[in-house]
Protein backbone atom coordinates (compact mmCIF):
# COMPACT_ATOMS: atom_id res chain seq x y z
CA UNK A 1 0.00 0.00 0.00
CA UNK A 2 0.97 3.72 -0.74
CA UNK A 3 1.00 6.07 1.29
CA UNK A 4 1.50 9.99 1.39
CA UNK A 5 1.48 13.19 4.05
CA UNK A 6 -1.18 15.37 3.43
CA UNK A 7 0.10 19.06 4.59
CA UNK A 8 -1.34 18.64 7.89
CA UNK A 9 0.48 15.74 8.59
CA UNK A 10 -2.07 13.26 8.54
CA UNK A 11 -1.13 10.05 6.16
CA UNK A 12 -3.73 9.20 3.74
CA UNK A 13 -3.25 5.81 1.80
CA UNK A 14 -3.04 6.00 -2.23
CA UNK A 15 -5.73 3.91 -3.06
CA UNK A 16 -8.22 5.75 -0.88
CA UNK A 17 -7.36 9.26 -2.86
CA UNK A 18 -8.02 7.10 -5.72
CA UNK A 19 -10.96 6.00 -4.70
CA UNK A 20 -12.39 9.72 -3.89
CA UNK A 21 -10.80 10.99 -7.36
CA UNK A 22 -13.25 8.66 -8.62
CA UNK A 23 -16.12 9.93 -6.66
CA UNK A 24 -15.27 13.55 -7.49
CA UNK A 25 -15.22 12.57 -11.38
CA UNK A 26 -18.15 9.80 -11.71
CA UNK A 27 -20.30 12.72 -12.71
CA UNK A 28 -18.67 13.52 -15.81
CA UNK A 29 -18.82 9.49 -17.11
CA UNK A 30 -21.85 8.58 -15.53
CA UNK A 31 -23.87 9.58 -18.29
CA UNK A 32 -21.68 8.04 -21.11
CA UNK A 33 -21.33 4.26 -19.08
CA UNK A 34 -25.55 4.80 -17.94
CA UNK A 35 -25.02 1.27 -15.82
CA UNK A 36 -28.32 1.03 -13.89
CA UNK A 37 -26.74 0.50 -10.49
CA UNK A 38 -28.89 0.60 -7.27
CA UNK A 39 -26.58 0.30 -4.51
CA UNK A 40 -28.04 -0.73 -0.88
CA UNK A 41 -26.40 -0.29 2.04
CA UNK A 42 -24.67 -3.11 4.44
CA UNK A 43 -23.10 -4.76 6.87
CA UNK A 44 -19.91 -6.96 6.98
CA UNK A 45 -19.99 -7.92 10.63
CA UNK A 46 -18.07 -5.54 11.97
CA UNK A 47 -14.17 -3.73 10.69
CA UNK A 48 -12.40 -5.81 9.53
CA UNK A 49 -10.19 -8.45 11.23
CA UNK A 50 -6.54 -7.53 12.43
CA UNK A 51 -3.88 -9.50 11.83
CA UNK A 52 -3.54 -12.05 15.06
CA UNK A 53 -4.00 -15.17 15.97
CA UNK A 54 -4.25 -17.68 13.20
CA UNK A 55 -4.49 -14.34 11.02
CA UNK A 56 -1.12 -13.49 11.82
CA UNK A 57 0.78 -12.14 9.19
CA UNK A 58 2.62 -15.48 7.30
CA UNK A 59 4.12 -15.89 3.73
CA UNK A 60 3.05 -19.32 3.36
CA UNK A 61 1.60 -18.94 -0.27
CA UNK A 62 4.46 -16.57 -1.53
CA UNK A 63 6.77 -19.51 -2.21
CA UNK A 64 4.01 -21.71 -3.71
CA UNK A 65 4.72 -23.79 -7.05
CA UNK A 66 3.37 -22.70 -10.02
CA UNK A 67 2.02 -26.37 -11.19
CA UNK A 68 1.45 -26.74 -14.82
CA UNK A 69 1.93 -23.40 -15.67
CA UNK A 70 1.64 -21.61 -19.11
CA UNK A 71 -0.57 -25.03 -19.98
CA UNK A 72 -3.70 -23.90 -17.97
CA UNK A 73 -6.15 -20.62 -17.96
CA UNK A 74 -8.15 -19.96 -15.17
CA UNK A 75 -8.18 -23.56 -13.26
CA UNK A 76 -10.94 -22.35 -11.05
CA UNK A 77 -12.38 -25.81 -9.23
CA UNK A 78 -11.13 -29.47 -8.77
CA UNK A 79 -12.30 -32.66 -8.31
CA UNK A 80 -9.91 -35.82 -7.38
CA UNK A 81 -11.32 -39.39 -8.27
CA UNK A 82 -9.30 -42.01 -8.46
CA UNK A 83 -5.84 -40.50 -8.67
CA UNK A 84 -6.89 -38.13 -11.48
CA UNK A 85 -7.29 -34.34 -10.52
CA UNK A 86 -9.90 -32.63 -12.81
CA UNK A 87 -10.37 -28.97 -13.61
CA UNK A 88 -12.79 -26.31 -15.81
CA UNK A 89 -10.39 -23.98 -18.25
CA UNK A 90 -11.77 -20.81 -19.32
CA UNK A 91 -11.85 -21.83 -22.67
CA UNK A 92 -14.76 -24.32 -21.29
CA UNK A 93 -12.36 -27.50 -21.30
CA UNK A 94 -12.46 -29.80 -18.77
CA UNK A 95 -9.16 -31.61 -18.62
CA UNK A 96 -6.93 -34.14 -16.14
CA UNK A 97 -4.01 -32.13 -14.73
CA UNK A 98 -2.60 -35.23 -12.54
CA UNK A 99 -0.37 -37.16 -14.75
CA UNK A 100 2.08 -35.33 -17.55
CA UNK A 101 1.12 -33.10 -19.13
CA UNK A 102 -2.90 -31.98 -19.51
CA UNK A 103 -5.23 -34.23 -21.11
CA UNK A 104 -8.41 -32.92 -22.54
CA UNK A 105 -11.85 -34.86 -21.46
CA UNK A 106 -14.23 -32.64 -22.59
CA UNK A 107 -15.13 -29.52 -24.30
CA UNK A 108 -19.03 -27.53 -22.48
CA UNK A 109 -18.66 -25.48 -25.12
CA UNK A 110 -20.78 -24.91 -28.69
CA UNK A 111 -18.80 -24.97 -31.90
CA UNK A 112 -18.68 -21.25 -33.66
CA UNK A 113 -19.97 -19.78 -30.11
CA UNK A 114 -18.39 -16.62 -29.48
CA UNK A 115 -17.72 -14.94 -26.00
CA UNK A 116 -18.72 -16.08 -22.66
CA UNK A 117 -22.08 -16.01 -22.91
CA UNK A 118 -22.08 -18.15 -25.60
CA UNK A 119 -19.24 -20.61 -24.67
CA UNK A 120 -19.81 -20.53 -20.87
CA UNK A 121 -17.28 -20.96 -18.20
CA UNK A 122 -16.84 -24.34 -15.85
CA UNK A 123 -17.17 -23.37 -12.12
CA UNK A 124 -17.46 -25.80 -9.45
CA UNK A 125 -17.61 -29.19 -10.16
CA UNK A 126 -18.28 -32.60 -8.34
CA UNK A 127 -18.63 -36.00 -8.68
CA UNK A 128 -21.16 -38.00 -8.44
CA UNK A 129 -21.86 -41.76 -6.82
CA UNK A 130 -21.97 -43.52 -9.96
CA UNK A 131 -18.62 -41.54 -11.09
CA UNK A 132 -19.47 -39.21 -13.28
CA UNK A 133 -18.84 -35.24 -12.89
CA UNK A 134 -21.16 -32.82 -12.49
CA UNK A 135 -20.17 -29.20 -13.68
CA UNK A 136 -21.60 -25.85 -13.10
CA UNK A 137 -21.44 -23.86 -16.07
CA UNK A 138 -21.76 -19.99 -15.32
CA UNK A 139 -24.01 -19.32 -17.91
CA UNK A 140 -24.98 -22.13 -19.70
CA UNK A 141 -26.39 -24.13 -17.10
CA UNK A 142 -25.87 -27.74 -14.98
CA UNK A 143 -23.66 -30.66 -17.03
CA UNK A 144 -22.71 -34.07 -16.27
CA UNK A 145 -19.70 -35.84 -18.03
CA UNK A 146 -18.98 -39.44 -18.20
CA UNK A 147 -15.05 -39.49 -17.70
CA UNK A 148 -14.29 -43.13 -19.60
CA UNK A 149 -16.34 -41.72 -23.00
CA UNK A 150 -16.59 -37.81 -22.63
CA UNK A 151 -20.02 -37.76 -22.75
CA UNK A 152 -21.82 -34.72 -21.43
CA UNK A 153 -25.07 -34.11 -20.66
CA UNK A 154 -27.06 -31.18 -19.98
CA UNK A 155 -29.34 -31.38 -16.69
CA UNK A 156 -30.59 -27.98 -16.41
CA UNK A 157 -30.35 -25.15 -18.96
CA UNK A 158 -29.83 -21.59 -17.73
CA UNK A 159 -32.44 -20.22 -20.28
CA UNK A 160 -34.80 -22.19 -18.22
CA UNK A 161 -36.92 -19.79 -15.89
CA UNK A 162 -37.21 -20.78 -12.13
CA UNK A 163 -39.72 -19.15 -10.70
CA UNK A 164 -39.83 -16.66 -13.16
CA UNK A 165 -36.53 -15.96 -13.43
CA UNK A 166 -33.34 -16.74 -15.41
CA UNK A 167 -30.03 -17.91 -13.77
CA UNK A 168 -27.30 -15.41 -15.36
CA UNK A 169 -24.44 -16.09 -12.96
CA UNK A 170 -24.31 -20.35 -11.67
CA UNK A 171 -21.53 -20.73 -9.26
CA UNK A 172 -21.01 -23.97 -7.84
CA UNK A 173 -22.50 -26.72 -7.18
CA UNK A 174 -22.96 -29.74 -4.40
CA UNK A 175 -24.21 -33.48 -4.64
CA UNK A 176 -26.33 -34.77 -1.65
CA UNK A 177 -26.37 -38.79 -0.99
CA UNK A 178 -29.17 -38.82 -2.46
CA UNK A 179 -28.08 -38.08 -6.07
CA UNK A 180 -29.92 -34.12 -5.83
CA UNK A 181 -28.11 -31.78 -6.77
CA UNK A 182 -28.13 -28.28 -4.80
CA UNK A 183 -26.14 -25.33 -7.03
CA UNK A 184 -25.63 -21.63 -6.45
CA UNK A 185 -27.43 -18.91 -8.44
CA UNK A 186 -25.20 -15.83 -7.40
CA UNK A 187 -27.14 -13.11 -9.32
CA UNK A 188 -30.45 -12.98 -11.62
CA UNK A 189 -28.81 -9.25 -12.58
CA UNK A 190 -25.27 -9.65 -12.80
CA UNK A 191 -23.26 -12.16 -15.34
CA UNK A 192 -19.88 -13.61 -13.79
CA UNK A 193 -17.94 -10.88 -16.50
CA UNK A 194 -19.98 -8.28 -14.36
CA UNK A 195 -19.52 -9.82 -10.63
CA UNK A 196 -17.68 -6.73 -9.04
CA UNK A 197 -20.94 -4.90 -9.65
CA UNK A 198 -23.00 -7.99 -7.50
CA UNK A 199 -20.35 -6.32 -4.73
CA UNK A 200 -20.61 -2.62 -5.22
CA UNK A 201 -24.18 -2.85 -5.56
CA UNK A 202 -24.92 -4.96 -2.43
CA UNK A 203 -28.32 -6.69 -4.30
CA UNK A 204 -29.91 -9.65 -3.30
CA UNK A 205 -30.63 -11.43 -5.96
CA UNK A 206 -28.74 -14.50 -5.57
CA UNK A 207 -30.16 -17.77 -4.70
CA UNK A 208 -29.79 -21.66 -3.68
CA UNK A 209 -31.78 -24.39 -6.24
CA UNK A 210 -31.97 -27.35 -6.40
CA UNK A 211 -32.23 -30.33 -9.54
CA UNK A 212 -33.76 -33.68 -9.05
CA UNK A 213 -32.85 -36.54 -11.87
CA UNK A 214 -36.43 -37.99 -11.16
CA UNK A 215 -38.25 -35.22 -11.21
CA UNK A 216 -35.95 -33.51 -14.09
CA UNK A 217 -36.99 -30.26 -12.35
CA UNK A 218 -35.38 -27.64 -10.55
CA UNK A 219 -36.69 -25.78 -7.63
CA UNK A 220 -35.95 -22.67 -5.06
CA UNK A 221 -34.93 -23.79 -1.95
CA UNK A 222 -33.37 -20.38 -0.75
CA UNK A 223 -33.70 -16.83 -2.10
CA UNK A 224 -32.26 -13.40 -1.12
CA UNK A 225 -29.03 -14.01 -0.92
CA UNK A 226 -26.07 -11.65 -0.99
CA UNK A 227 -23.76 -13.41 -3.72
CA UNK A 228 -23.99 -16.71 -2.77
CA UNK A 229 -21.09 -18.84 -3.81
CA UNK A 230 -19.22 -22.21 -2.74
CA UNK A 231 -21.25 -25.01 -1.15
CA UNK A 232 -19.96 -27.60 0.95
CA UNK A 233 -22.02 -30.40 3.13
CA UNK A 234 -21.83 -30.81 7.04
CA UNK A 235 -21.10 -34.58 8.21
CA UNK A 236 -23.41 -36.32 6.96
CA UNK A 237 -25.51 -34.24 5.06
CA UNK A 238 -26.54 -32.91 8.72
CA UNK A 239 -26.43 -29.39 6.92
CA UNK A 240 -25.34 -27.19 4.10
CA UNK A 241 -22.61 -24.29 4.27
CA UNK A 242 -22.73 -21.24 1.57
CA UNK A 243 -20.65 -18.88 1.18
CA UNK A 244 -21.84 -15.81 1.10
CA UNK A 245 -19.50 -13.67 -0.43
CA UNK A 246 -20.81 -9.98 -0.77
CA UNK A 247 -21.38 -9.94 3.20
CA UNK A 248 -17.66 -11.59 4.16
CA UNK A 249 -19.70 -14.65 6.10
CA UNK A 250 -20.74 -18.01 5.90
CA UNK A 251 -23.91 -19.19 6.27
CA UNK A 252 -25.19 -22.21 7.91
CA UNK A 253 -28.59 -24.13 6.52
CA UNK A 254 -30.05 -26.84 8.80
CA UNK A 255 -31.25 -29.83 6.93
CA UNK A 256 -31.94 -32.35 9.30
CA UNK A 257 -35.97 -33.19 9.30
CA UNK A 258 -37.91 -31.65 12.03
CA UNK A 259 -38.65 -27.91 13.35
CA UNK A 260 -34.75 -26.98 12.62
CA UNK A 261 -35.48 -28.04 8.28
CA UNK A 262 -34.00 -25.09 5.96
CA UNK A 263 -33.52 -22.75 9.39
CA UNK A 264 -30.27 -20.31 8.25
CA UNK A 265 -27.94 -19.34 10.35
CA UNK A 266 -24.77 -17.70 10.76
CA UNK A 267 -21.46 -19.96 10.68
CA UNK A 268 -18.78 -17.72 10.41
CA UNK A 269 -18.90 -13.98 9.90
CA UNK A 270 -16.64 -10.90 9.49
CA UNK A 271 -14.52 -13.09 7.12
CA UNK A 272 -10.73 -11.46 6.62
CA UNK A 273 -12.15 -11.59 3.29
CA UNK A 274 -14.55 -12.04 0.69
CA UNK A 275 -15.11 -16.17 0.38
CA UNK A 276 -15.58 -17.98 -2.82
CA UNK A 277 -15.70 -21.93 -2.87
CA UNK A 278 -15.94 -23.69 0.34
CA UNK A 279 -13.95 -27.37 0.53
CA UNK A 280 -13.65 -30.47 3.33
CA UNK A 281 -10.47 -31.01 4.67
CA UNK A 282 -11.54 -34.34 5.32
CA UNK A 283 -10.25 -34.13 8.71
CA UNK A 284 -13.35 -31.92 9.99
CA UNK A 285 -11.85 -29.13 9.11
CA UNK A 286 -12.87 -26.66 6.06
CA UNK A 287 -10.82 -24.88 3.39
CA UNK A 288 -12.02 -21.11 2.33
CA UNK A 289 -10.53 -19.66 -0.74
CA UNK A 290 -10.54 -15.41 -0.47
CA UNK A 291 -11.25 -13.64 -3.68
CA UNK A 292 -9.82 -10.78 -1.90
CA UNK A 293 -8.81 -10.13 1.26
CA UNK A 294 -9.71 -7.60 3.47
CA UNK A 295 -8.20 -6.78 6.69
CA UNK A 296 -7.15 -3.74 9.28
CA UNK A 297 -4.23 -3.42 7.72
CA UNK A 298 -5.67 -2.67 4.36
CA UNK A 299 -7.57 -0.43 2.83
CA UNK A 300 -10.93 -2.03 1.14
CA UNK A 301 -13.55 -0.38 -1.18
CA UNK A 302 -16.55 -2.68 0.36
CA UNK A 303 -15.46 -2.00 4.24
CA UNK A 304 -15.00 2.06 3.10
CA UNK A 305 -18.13 2.49 1.49
CA UNK A 306 -20.22 -0.04 2.88
CA UNK A 307 -23.00 2.60 4.44
CA UNK A 308 -22.47 5.39 1.40
CA UNK A 309 -24.20 3.25 -1.85
CA UNK A 310 -24.00 6.53 -3.18
CA UNK A 311 -20.63 6.40 -3.49
CA UNK A 312 -20.61 3.07 -4.77
CA UNK A 313 -23.23 4.15 -7.41
CA UNK A 314 -20.51 6.43 -8.82
CA UNK A 315 -17.77 4.66 -8.60
CA UNK A 316 -19.50 2.04 -10.38
CA UNK A 317 -20.38 4.33 -13.28
CA UNK A 318 -17.49 6.11 -13.67
CA UNK A 319 -14.74 2.95 -13.77
CA UNK A 320 -14.18 0.12 -15.72
CA UNK A 321 -14.32 -3.23 -13.83
CA UNK A 322 -10.58 -4.08 -14.72
CA UNK A 323 -9.48 0.22 -13.66
CA UNK A 324 -11.31 -0.97 -10.26
CA UNK A 325 -9.85 -4.05 -9.70
CA UNK A 326 -6.15 -2.62 -10.46
CA UNK A 327 -6.35 -0.13 -8.04
CA UNK A 328 -7.52 -2.87 -5.41
CA UNK A 329 -5.03 -3.86 -3.34
CA UNK A 330 -3.50 -7.31 -3.87
CA UNK A 331 -3.36 -10.00 -1.35
CA UNK A 332 -3.75 -13.69 -1.06
CA UNK A 333 -5.32 -15.41 1.76
CA UNK A 334 -6.45 -18.95 2.37
CA UNK A 335 -8.00 -19.80 5.64
CA UNK A 336 -8.95 -23.27 7.54
CA UNK A 337 -12.12 -22.93 9.94
CA UNK A 338 -13.70 -25.46 11.93
CA UNK A 339 -16.68 -27.33 12.54
CA UNK A 340 -17.68 -24.71 14.98
CA UNK A 341 -16.77 -21.81 12.13
CA UNK A 342 -13.81 -20.74 14.05
CA UNK A 343 -10.58 -19.65 11.65
CA UNK A 344 -7.75 -22.09 12.89
CA UNK A 345 -5.29 -21.29 10.34
CA UNK A 346 -4.29 -19.18 7.30
CA UNK A 347 -2.04 -19.05 4.84
CA UNK A 348 -1.17 -15.32 3.16
CA UNK A 349 0.63 -14.20 0.52
CA UNK A 350 1.27 -10.24 1.18
CA UNK A 351 2.95 -9.56 -1.67
CA UNK A 352 -0.37 -10.70 -3.81
CA UNK A 353 2.87 -10.92 -6.38
CA UNK A 354 2.07 -15.11 -6.32
CA UNK A 355 -1.07 -15.26 -5.47
CA UNK A 356 -3.82 -12.25 -4.96
CA UNK A 357 -6.90 -14.38 -5.10
CA UNK A 358 -7.88 -17.77 -5.07
CA UNK A 359 -11.36 -19.48 -5.72
CA UNK A 360 -10.73 -22.81 -4.44
CA UNK A 361 -8.44 -24.87 -2.05
CA UNK A 362 -8.08 -28.90 -2.52
CA UNK A 363 -6.20 -30.65 -0.51
CA UNK A 364 -4.76 -33.70 -1.70
CA UNK A 365 -1.47 -36.00 -1.14
CA UNK A 366 -0.12 -33.31 1.43
CA UNK A 367 -0.43 -30.57 -0.98
CA UNK A 368 -3.04 -27.30 -1.54
CA UNK A 369 -4.50 -27.08 -4.84
CA UNK A 370 -5.34 -23.29 -5.15
CA UNK A 371 -7.35 -22.22 -7.89
CA UNK A 372 -7.92 -19.15 -9.99
CA UNK A 373 -10.51 -17.49 -12.50
CA UNK A 374 -7.53 -15.87 -14.28
CA UNK A 375 -3.57 -17.14 -13.48
CA UNK A 376 -2.11 -19.71 -16.21
CA UNK A 377 -1.50 -22.33 -13.92
CA UNK A 378 -2.74 -23.93 -10.60
CA UNK A 379 -0.87 -22.85 -7.07
CA UNK A 380 0.73 -25.92 -5.66
CA UNK A 381 1.52 -25.32 -1.73
CA UNK A 382 3.16 -28.23 0.56
CA UNK A 383 1.22 -28.30 4.34
CA UNK A 384 4.54 -29.29 6.36
CA UNK A 385 8.46 -30.27 5.48
CA UNK A 386 7.64 -33.48 6.48
CA UNK A 387 8.23 -36.10 3.34
CA UNK A 388 5.09 -37.65 2.26
CA UNK A 389 5.45 -40.51 -0.14
CA UNK A 390 1.93 -39.55 -2.02
CA UNK A 391 2.90 -36.17 -2.23
CA UNK A 392 6.61 -37.08 -3.62
CA UNK A 393 4.35 -39.79 -6.24
CA UNK A 394 2.01 -37.10 -7.55
CA UNK A 395 4.81 -34.74 -7.71
CA UNK A 396 6.43 -37.13 -9.86
CA UNK A 397 4.10 -37.95 -11.75
CA UNK A 398 2.80 -34.67 -12.95
CA UNK A 399 6.66 -33.99 -14.06
CA UNK A 400 7.07 -36.38 -16.55
CA UNK A 401 8.83 -39.10 -14.57
CA UNK A 402 6.75 -41.88 -13.87
CA UNK A 403 5.58 -42.96 -17.31
CA UNK A 404 7.17 -46.09 -17.39
CA UNK A 405 6.99 -46.71 -13.61
CA UNK A 406 4.94 -48.80 -11.85
CA UNK A 407 4.00 -46.47 -9.25
CA UNK A 408 1.80 -48.80 -6.48
CA UNK A 409 4.57 -50.93 -6.05
CA UNK A 410 7.13 -47.72 -5.56
CA UNK A 411 4.18 -46.47 -3.34
CA UNK A 412 4.62 -49.55 -0.95
CA UNK A 413 8.44 -49.80 -0.85
CA UNK A 414 8.55 -46.66 0.07
CA UNK A 415 5.99 -46.12 2.52
CA UNK A 416 8.17 -48.88 4.12
CA UNK A 417 10.73 -47.51 4.14
CA UNK A 418 9.28 -44.59 6.03
CA UNK A 419 8.06 -46.85 8.17
CA UNK A 420 11.23 -48.35 9.34
CA UNK A 421 12.53 -44.41 9.33
CA UNK A 422 9.67 -43.32 11.66
CA UNK A 423 10.21 -46.81 13.96
CA UNK A 424 13.85 -45.85 14.04
CA UNK A 425 13.41 -41.86 15.16
CA UNK A 426 10.41 -42.96 17.89
CA UNK A 427 12.94 -45.84 19.08
CA UNK A 428 16.15 -42.88 19.83
CA UNK A 429 13.45 -40.66 20.82
CA UNK A 430 11.81 -42.70 23.47
CA UNK A 431 15.65 -43.38 24.89
CA UNK A 432 15.99 -40.03 25.05
CA UNK A 433 12.84 -38.77 27.23
CA UNK A 434 14.13 -41.74 29.50
CA UNK A 435 17.78 -40.68 29.66
CA UNK A 436 16.44 -37.37 30.82
CA UNK A 437 13.76 -38.61 32.93
CA UNK A 438 16.71 -40.62 34.94
CA UNK A 439 18.51 -37.27 34.87
CA UNK A 440 15.76 -35.14 36.15
CA UNK A 441 15.04 -37.69 39.00
CA UNK A 442 18.58 -38.34 39.76
CA UNK A 443 19.11 -33.90 40.36
CA UNK A 444 15.94 -34.31 42.15
CA UNK A 445 16.71 -36.83 45.20
CA UNK A 446 18.19 -35.76 48.23
CA UNK A 447 22.14 -35.80 48.35
CA UNK A 448 23.49 -38.08 51.60
CA UNK A 449 26.89 -36.97 52.04
CA UNK A 450 29.62 -39.78 52.36
CA UNK A 451 32.83 -39.28 54.44
CA UNK A 452 34.29 -39.97 50.50
CA UNK A 453 32.52 -37.18 49.30
CA UNK A 454 33.60 -34.76 52.09
CA UNK A 455 37.50 -36.13 51.81
CA UNK A 456 37.31 -36.31 48.19
CA UNK A 457 38.01 -32.26 47.80
CA UNK A 458 41.14 -32.99 49.76
CA UNK A 459 42.54 -36.98 49.91
CA UNK A 460 43.55 -38.73 47.37
CA UNK A 461 42.81 -42.41 48.09
CA UNK A 462 46.04 -44.36 48.74
CA UNK A 463 46.46 -48.13 50.19
CA UNK A 464 46.62 -48.65 53.51
CA UNK A 465 50.27 -48.55 54.88
CA UNK A 466 52.35 -49.51 57.82
CA UNK A 467 51.50 -46.23 59.84
CA UNK A 468 47.82 -46.59 59.17
CA UNK A 469 47.43 -50.13 60.15
CA UNK A 470 50.06 -49.20 63.27
CA UNK A 471 47.79 -46.48 64.19
CA UNK A 472 44.38 -48.71 63.49
CA UNK A 473 45.65 -51.12 66.07
CA UNK A 474 47.04 -48.69 68.70
CA UNK A 475 43.27 -47.02 68.77
CA UNK A 476 40.99 -50.34 69.26
CA UNK A 477 41.77 -51.88 72.57
CA UNK A 478 41.74 -55.87 72.20
CA UNK A 479 39.07 -56.12 74.32
CA UNK A 480 36.73 -53.83 72.20
CA UNK A 481 34.65 -55.66 69.20
CA UNK A 482 33.38 -53.47 66.23
CA UNK A 483 29.92 -54.52 64.81
CA UNK A 484 29.06 -53.77 61.37
CA UNK A 485 26.96 -50.44 61.15
CA UNK A 486 23.48 -51.36 59.60
CA UNK A 487 22.86 -50.16 56.19
CA UNK A 488 19.44 -47.62 57.40
CA UNK A 489 21.13 -45.91 59.99
CA UNK A 490 24.24 -45.20 58.28
CA UNK A 491 21.35 -43.94 55.48
CA UNK A 492 19.32 -42.18 58.11
CA UNK A 493 23.22 -40.75 59.72
CA UNK A 494 23.09 -36.89 60.05
CA UNK A 495 27.32 -35.92 58.24
CA UNK A 496 28.96 -33.62 60.55
CA UNK A 497 32.10 -31.48 59.81
CA UNK A 498 33.89 -29.64 62.64
CA UNK A 499 36.91 -28.29 61.70
CA UNK A 500 39.09 -26.38 64.65
CA UNK A 501 41.97 -24.36 62.84
CA UNK A 502 45.48 -25.30 65.17
CA UNK A 503 48.94 -25.65 64.69
CA UNK A 504 49.82 -29.34 65.40
CA UNK A 505 46.30 -31.27 65.85
CA UNK A 506 42.97 -31.67 64.54
CA UNK A 507 40.38 -33.46 67.75
CA UNK A 508 37.28 -35.47 67.23
CA UNK A 509 35.31 -35.83 70.45
CA UNK A 510 33.72 -39.08 71.40
CA UNK A 511 30.06 -39.90 71.22
CA UNK A 512 28.42 -41.42 73.80
CA UNK A 513 24.93 -43.41 73.36
CA UNK A 514 22.41 -42.28 76.39
CA UNK A 515 20.99 -46.27 77.30
CA UNK A 516 24.17 -48.24 76.91
CA UNK A 517 24.49 -50.23 79.64
CA UNK A 518 27.74 -52.02 78.85
CA UNK A 519 30.57 -52.23 80.93
CA UNK A 520 32.63 -49.28 81.43
CA UNK A 521 35.86 -48.89 78.75
CA UNK A 522 38.19 -46.00 78.06
CA UNK A 523 36.49 -43.50 75.49
CA UNK A 524 39.50 -42.93 72.75
CA UNK A 525 39.00 -39.19 71.17
CA UNK A 526 41.84 -39.41 68.04
CA UNK A 527 43.62 -36.92 67.18
CA UNK A 528 45.59 -37.03 63.93
CA UNK A 529 48.50 -34.88 62.89
CA UNK A 530 50.97 -34.82 60.31
CA UNK A 531 53.99 -32.39 60.13
CA UNK A 532 55.89 -31.75 57.07
CA UNK A 533 58.81 -29.02 57.62
CA UNK A 534 57.73 -26.13 59.08
CA UNK A 535 54.05 -25.65 58.12
CA UNK A 536 51.15 -27.34 58.76
CA UNK A 537 47.82 -28.37 57.35
CA UNK A 538 45.60 -30.11 59.07
CA UNK A 539 41.76 -31.40 57.31
CA UNK A 540 39.41 -33.79 59.58
CA UNK A 541 36.26 -34.80 58.83
CA UNK A 542 34.16 -37.66 60.60
CA UNK A 543 31.03 -39.88 59.78
CA UNK A 544 29.47 -41.62 63.45
CA UNK A 545 26.79 -44.44 62.69
CA UNK A 546 24.93 -45.99 65.49
CA UNK A 547 24.12 -49.33 65.73
CA UNK A 548 20.43 -50.00 67.53
CA UNK A 549 22.22 -53.49 68.80
CA UNK A 550 25.18 -52.74 69.97
CA UNK A 551 25.44 -49.18 71.02
CA UNK A 552 28.87 -48.71 69.06
CA UNK A 553 29.94 -45.62 67.30
CA UNK A 554 32.27 -45.38 64.93
CA UNK A 555 34.36 -42.24 63.96
CA UNK A 556 36.79 -42.35 60.54
CA UNK A 557 39.29 -38.99 60.78
CA UNK A 558 41.23 -38.26 57.72
CA UNK A 559 43.90 -35.50 57.71
CA UNK A 560 45.92 -34.42 54.31
CA UNK A 561 48.89 -32.37 54.34
CA UNK A 562 50.03 -30.28 51.47
CA UNK A 563 53.76 -30.14 51.06
CA UNK A 564 56.80 -30.04 48.59
CA UNK A 565 57.21 -34.23 49.67
CA UNK A 566 55.25 -36.82 49.02
CA UNK A 567 52.08 -36.58 50.40
CA UNK A 568 50.61 -39.51 52.70
CA UNK A 569 47.73 -39.98 54.34
CA UNK A 570 47.46 -41.23 57.37
CA UNK A 571 43.87 -42.63 58.97
CA UNK A 572 43.56 -43.63 62.74
CA UNK A 573 39.93 -45.20 63.18
CA UNK A 574 38.76 -45.06 66.71
CA UNK A 575 36.22 -47.13 67.79
CA UNK A 576 34.25 -46.34 71.22
CA UNK A 577 31.92 -47.62 73.56
CA UNK A 578 29.70 -45.65 75.74
CA UNK A 579 29.26 -45.96 79.23
CA UNK A 580 28.27 -44.33 82.37
CA UNK A 581 31.53 -43.77 83.69
CA UNK A 582 33.57 -40.73 83.34
CA UNK A 583 35.79 -40.84 79.83
CA UNK A 584 39.35 -40.84 79.79
CA UNK A 585 41.40 -38.98 76.66
CA UNK A 586 43.96 -40.99 75.04
CA UNK A 587 46.18 -39.21 72.44
CA UNK A 588 47.73 -40.84 69.59
CA UNK A 589 51.28 -39.77 69.24
CA UNK A 590 52.20 -38.31 66.24
CA UNK A 591 52.48 -40.74 62.86
CA UNK A 592 54.30 -39.90 59.74
CA UNK A 593 54.32 -42.30 56.96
Amino acid sequence: MFHFRLSNGNICDLNRLMLSLAVLLANTFSKSRALQITAVKYDLGGKPPTLTGPLEKNFMLTDAEQYKNDELKGPESFVYYKGHIYTGLSDGRIVDISDCGVQTIARLAPKNCVGEAQCGRPLGMRVDNFGRLVVADSARGIFRINLQTGYVETLYSSTTLVNGRRCKFINDVVIAKDGTILFTDSSSRWSRKEFLYVVLEGETTGRLLAYSDNSNKTIVVLDKLAFPNGLEFGPGDDYLLIAETARARIRRLSLKPGRTWLQLSNFADNLPGLPDNIRSSGRNTYWVAMSQARHANMTSMVDEYANQPQMREMIANMATMDSILAMSEKYGMVVEIDGSGRIIRSLQDPTGKTISAVSEVMEKDGFLYLGSFDRPFVSRVPLSDKFDVDRFLAKLKSTCRATKMNVSKVRTVLKRLVAIAELRKFLINTRKRVDEERRKMSTTQPTITTTATLLSANVTTSPPTAATTAAFNTSTSPETSVSPVSSNASANASSNVTSEASTNSTTVSPTKASNDTSPSPVDKPTTVSNVQGGDTTTSSASMMGSDSNSNTTVSVAAANTTTEAPQEVTSTVSVTTSSTASPTTTNTDNLEG
